[in-house]
């Protein structure tokens, strides 16, 4: 199964059907910590986390990068991602508020 279909579907089965059935579910596994840090934003608890890493990158992206190039339109950002996303050398840092600074000089 794929992440389209891993809900729970045990009362619309014959007892045993979907014995060792698995399915998998797309992208990194979040932490812990995301997954409160995401849900307490959210305002209440998530059925799925799928693609909340990933979500959480790109939209930081996203903000370093407009950051970066000094504007919001679509190609001052697109201009800068390869930039803010270490493509081209830069300074690794892992939370938005001590990459902003650095997102200025690179």
């Amino acid at each position: 199964m794929v992440d389209g279909n891993t809900a729970d579907f045990s009362e619309d089965f014959d007892a045993g059907a979907l014995e060792g059935a698995q399915g998998t579910i797309p992208g990194a596994q979040a932490s812990d910590e995301f997954a409160q840090r995401l849900e307490e934003a959210y305002g209440k608890p998530l059925d799925s986390l799928a693609y909340g890493p990933e979500s959480y990158d790109a939209t930081i992206l996203v903000a370093l990068a407009a950051v970066h190039s000094g504007g919001t339109d679509g190609p001052s950002i697109q201009s800068s991602m390869a930039a803010v996303s270490g493509a081209t050398g830069g300074t690794e840092c892992s939370a938005f508020a001590e990459c902003v600074e650095p997102a200025r000089r690179w």
